[in-house]
């Protein structure tokens, strides 16, 4: 089990296995939890924030190049964790602050997907943002980037305090097609318990 983000852990791992097999579990990988003759081994937990603008992307990088099939739904991810600290979740609270990966990456990557699905004209691409709307700058830029690409997109985790009209015109006119909306209570009370 990769804890935390698992980009470096995960490197680490496919590395290990790289140079000897046998050697996968022979100490912790920091990071990473597993299962050893019925113990858990816990490697040191690195809470250090990648740096999402030194990622290479999954797509551009061509390491996705072989699961990418007509059953693949593709998505991309325009930032990471959120602002709020809400109490029943554990994203904002815990888990570090809200970042962003580089735009003209994003672009990238949903200009590379659109052209790679452009016989199915049928998909709708995800965008996987834990709370998409944190950041209204950066939801107007990938708008802005995404229109002339003419690709189908939805969204989930909008907290409904981050949209108003002029921006969920905007999502339409780019190409969005759904927005998934997190309502956790229609009670103000119970809103500002949580």
């Amino acid at each position: 089990l990769i804890l935390e983000e698992g980009e470096v852990p995960f490197a680490d791992i496919v590395g290990r296995l790289l140079s000897n097999q046998n050697q996968l579990f022979s100490e912790p990988i920091n990071g990473v939890v597993y299962l050893k003759d019925q113990e858990l081994v816990e490697g040191m937990i690195k809470t250090v924030q990648t740096d999402l603008t030194n990622l290479q992307s999954p797509y551009l990088s061509g390491i996705l190049d072989k699961f990418i099939s007509s059953d693949f739904l593709p998505l991309v991810q325009m930032s990471r964790y959120c602002p709020y600290s809400c109490s029943f979740c554990v994203s904002g609270k815990t888990r570090g602050k809200l970042r962003g990966f580089p735009m003209d990456m994003i672009k990238e990557e949903i200009t590379f997907i659109s052209k790679t699905y452009a016989d199915r004209p049928h998909f709708a691409l995800q965008v996987a943002d834990e709370n998409f709307g944190s950041n209204r700058k950066q939801v107007d830029e990938f708008c802005e980037k995404i229109a002339p690409l003419d690709v189908l997109w939805y969204t989930a985790g909008v907290r409904v305090r981050n949209v108003d009209k002029e921006l969920i015109r905007k999502m339409k006119e780019s190409g969005c097609t759904t927005i998934y909306y997190g309502i956790e209570s229609g009670s103000a009370k119970m809103l500002k318990i949580m």
